[in-house]
Parts: structure tokens; C-alpha cells; sequence
């Protein structure tokens, strides 16, 4: 045989020096010749990230997408089975998952392992964020192809619609659509019509998944609110003859319709006073069940300041939204209004005091005597000091006095001094003034509505007197300030405020 290489060269056996092809000629003595030819490659590894086969299109609002890589074998060595080596992936240059494959099989030159990762991630926000997926082999001699960057397309979503809150009495016959042109439709019960008709009378939330026809679901829903919390009153506060700089609000609100209200369960109540622009907004969390068709009272935390004014509108507003909006709203008139004025006429002087009528007037409320009687008109029997206290429509009290006396005594109690007593009423002190006090000096008494003397001090006589008295310690009510010089009398009658 004779022999040809590709250098021309012409022994049996070629001494390789460098990677290359190689190849020889080969004849016999008959003259037939053969070729042959072979590829000489410098022992390699290399692990090369050779596709991103998934995902390719991805639904807009898909919460588990998969991400599947080719990995090739670009050296020229076989990997043993059992060979492990890391992947992962970045979203829009954030790590998402990094984890190890291992080779089942022996990986020839060439050859693809597929590799599906286990941790999958969601679309957010309709982006479609660029996938760069590694592969990271310790024995990888070629780093430039480890690594590949792909994205993919991200299909838009069906849009369904069950419209706005719907607020209702009775919704009962009432149809939802999510619209047309669904290939599919699943409701919150489990129905698949493409319309669903509402067959009860409560709140409750609707909803429907559809689908297109590019397999994309998406969903829809709708709130249905049959309640109604109607404002029905403001209980407090109410027109009085005395108003503060910190009256409390207290609403009553009737829950109308067909929902329990169960414990736990937040409502939005507010208030304004007419011309100022705050409203007063407060969250009431029910300490206990509130059934359908009943009432129930709620107390603000913040007062309201009446102090400056005689007149008031206050607004009450129910802020949850409910069935009926104009029963959301209510407005109390709060007046300040006057004391009680009750008038039982001067002091009577008489022989036959079982003659005397006193008329504490018309149209209060209620009426109270010293002897405890509770009518307007009181028939005298004896003579002495006679008081009433009347109560209006508002719970204001108004008193006066008057005194019933045998007539030889009408020269004696005829005062020939004056006095005045100020403020009226009154809390800390009041102050006595009096004119013409008598030589012999003035006895004072300050005596409650039941006679009980309270405070007893003796004035001397002076030209003019003005004095301080404390009536800080009594509590709150009416009360009679007695002067007596001799036999004469007069008699103050003043209010303790709280």
C-alpha cells in the first residue's frame, strides 16, 4: 500500500502536531485508492445557554409563569450522568431563582438538556419584563455563551364589566352582564350564563371570571347594597336655656331594609354645625348584632361648642354608603332658649288666707309646689311663704315666691332698706348690696328650696353695704336669700349653676 496525507507526507502513520483536519490517501497494488478524514479538537467543556424556550406569550395577568431554558453541550467531552451544574434567571436584572440541574443521561458534544425552573413568577402591572437566564458550569471553559436574553409577548385580557356599585332597596330581578363576545363565563355560584339575575334581597358582592378566545380569564365584580341607615334624629343636643362650649352629639339611626349588622361591624357617621366648614367624621365599631328595622343611638367623641350663639342648624350625616341617599341627611334646629318666667304676684296681706289663689301660668311642662303639689293653679289654705317651680318643653326651670300674711303685719314687713343681689345666676360668689341699713343691723339667711338654712351671717348697720358671700360649696339649684331687720323682710331669690 502506498500513503498520501494531507501535507504530503507519505508513511503509515502521521505524527499529529496541532489541532486540524487531517486526512490520508490510501492505494494498493492494483491501483484502487481510498480517503479518509477526521477532525483533531483540543479537550474542551463547555456549557453553553442555548435558547429560552418559555414563556413565548404570557396572559396580562398570569400569576404562575413557567421558564424553560436549552442548555447544549458546545464542548468536546462528554458530561458524565449525575454531573450537576446552577441555573437561574433575572427579571429586568433582578434575581428571581437560582437553582441546580443534574444530567440524567450522558450529554455527547452537542447534545440539549431542557430544564423548566421551580420557581415561576407573576405579570404585574401589564409589563413584560426582559428574561435573562444563566447557565454556570464549574468546568466551563467558554463563559461568552452562558447567559441569554430573551422577553415575550404579553396578551391583553379580557375586559368584563359589572358596572358601578349598585345601591338598591329590593334588587331582587336585577340582571348583570359582564358584557359580549366571552367564549366562557363562571359566576360566584357556579353558574355559566352569559347574564345573571340577582334573586335575593341582601347586600352581597357579585362576580364572573370570563374567557377569550386567546385562553386569557379576568374578572369582574360588582357590590350590591340593600341596606339603608337612615339619619332618624339628633337626640342631643336640643334647645335649652343653657348651652356650653362642649354639648354632646348623640344621633339615632334606623337601619332599614334587610341586613343584620353583625359585632364588629364599622359604620361612618358625621355632623356639621351650619356655617363652619368642619364635618366631624367618626368610625362607630358595633359592640353587639344590629337587626334589620331597628333603631340604635350613637355618641361623637368630639362636642360640639354652642356657647356663642342663640340660634343653631345642626347637621347629621350617614357617610356609609347606603340604599337611599336622601335619608342620609338631617337637621336639627337648637335654640338657647329664655329661663322660665313664672310671676305669683306681690306679697298678700289678708284676714282669710284660705281665699288666696296663686296661678304659676300657662303652658309648662310641669309644675311643683313647696307642699309638693303638681298643678298650675294653687288654692292657699295658710298663711306663710308660698314657691313654685314650673318646667318647660325643654327641662328649664323658672321658680318665684310670694308671701301670704295676716294684714296688721303689712306696715312691719314693709322694708324701708334696699338691696340687689348679683351676678343671677351664679357659680363661685355672689354680691350683697344694701342701702339704709337699719340701726339694729340685718339678719342674713340663705336657705334651699326645702327651707334648710345654708349660710346665716349678721350685717351691721351701715349707710351703704356691698359684700362678697361664697357659695362655692352649695351644690347646683335655687335657692332664697332672707333679710331680716326687725320686722321687716325682704327676700332674693337666685340660681347655682353647675
Amino acid at each position: 500500500h502506498s500513503y498520501l496525507w494531507q501535507d504530503g507526507s507519505t508513511e503509515s502513520v502521521y505524527d499529529v502536531q496541532t489541532w486540524g483536519e487531517y486526512w490520508v490517501e490510501v492505494s494498493n497494488e492494483f491501483g484502487c485508492t481510498s480517503t479518509a478524514t477526521t477532525q483533531v479538537y483540543p479537550e474542551m467543556m463547555d456549557l453553553a445557554l442555548d435558547s429560552i424556550l418559555s414563556p413565548e406569550a404570557v396572559c396580562a395577568n398570569e400569576q404562575e409563569v413557567e421558564v424553560k431554558v436549552a442548555i447544549r453541550n458546545a464542548g468536546y467531552m462528554n458530561i458524565e450522568p449525575g454531573t450537576e451544574f446552577a441555573v437561574s434567571y433575572q427579571l429586568d436584572g433582578i434575581l428571581i431563582a437560582e437553582e441546580t440541574a443534574t444530567t440524567v443521561n450522558s450529554m455527547d458534544p452537542d447534545d440539549v438538556l431542557y430544564y423548566t425552573f421551580l420557581q415561576t413568577f407573576a405579570v404585574t402591572n401589564g409589563h413584560a419584563p426582559a428574561i435573562t437566564a444563566t447557565v454556570d458550569f464549574w468546568a466551563d471553559e467558554i463563559e461568552d455563551n452562558n447567559s441569554l436574553t430573551g422577553t415575550f409577548e404579553l396578551i391583553p385580557l379580557p375586559e368584563p364589566s359589572l358596572g358601578e356599585d349598585i345601591f338598591a332597596l329590593n334588587p331582587t330581578g336585577i340582571e348583570l352582564t359582564p358584557g359580549e363576545g366571552f367564549e366562557s363565563y363562571l359566576w360566584q355560584d357556579g353558574s355559566e350564563e352569559a347574564t345573571y339575575v340577582i334573586n335575593s334581597v341582601n347586600s352581597a358582592t357579585y362576580s364572573v371570571t370570563v374567557s377569550d378566545t386567546t385562553g386569557c380569564f379576568n374578572t369582574a365584580s360588582v357590590d350590591v347594597v340593600s341596606f339603608n341607615l337612615a339619619m332618624d334624629s339628633i337626640v342631643s343636643p336640643h334647645s335649652h336655656c343653657v348651652l356650653t362650649d362642649a354639648e354632646e352629639v348623640t344621633v339615632k339611626v334606623y337601619n332599614e331594609g334587610y341586613d343584620d349588622f353583625q359585632q364588629g361591624h364599622s359604620i361612618t357617621l358625621g355632623y356639621q354645625l351650619e356655617g363652619h366648614t368642619e364635618v366631624v367624621q367618626e368610625d362607630f365599631i358595633l359592640d353587639a348584632p344590629w337587626p334589620a328595622n331597628s333603631h340604635k343611638y350613637f355618641s361623637f367623641a368630639q362636642p360640639v361648642n354652642l356657647s356663642s350663639f342663640n340660634n343653631y342648624n345642626l347637621w347629621g350625616f350617614v357617610i356609609t354608603p347606603n340604599a337611599l341617599q336622601e335619608t342620609d341627611t338631617l337637621v336639627s334646629t337648637i335654640e338657647k332658649t329664655a329661663v322660665p318666667e313664672v310671676n305669683l304676684g306681690p306679697h298678700i296681706y289678708t284676714t282669710q288666707p284660705d281665699t288666696i289663689v296663686l296661678d304659676a301660668g300657662a303652658g309648662f311642662s310641669s309644675y311643683y309646689w313647696h307642699d309638693g303639689y303638681e298643678e298650675q293653679v294653687y288654692n292657699v289654705s295658710d298663711y306663710g311663704w308660698k314657691w313654685v317651680f314650673v318646667t318647660d318643653q325643654y327641662g328649664c326651670t323658672g321658680t318665684d315666691t310670694t308671701y301670704v300674711g295676716f294684714f296688721s303685719e303689712v306696715a312691719h314687713l314693709e322694708a324701708t332698706f334696699t338691696s340687689s343681689v348679683y351676678p343671677n345666676p351664679a357659680r363661685e360668689t355672689i354680691t350683697l348690696e344694701m342701702e339704709n341699713i337699719p340701726p339694729t343691723g340685718i339678719t342674713m339667711e340663705f336657705s334651699d328650696i326645702n327651707g334648710r338654712v345654708r349660710i346665716r351671717e349678721r350685717l351691721e348697720s351701715h349707710a351703704y353695704l356691698r359684700q362678697s358671700v361664697s357659695i362655692a360649696d352649695l351644690p347646683p339649684g335655687v335657692y332664697f336669700i332672707h333679710l331680716y331687720a326687725d320686722n321687716l323682710r325682704k327676700t332674693h331669690k337666685i340660681t347655682i349653676l353647675p
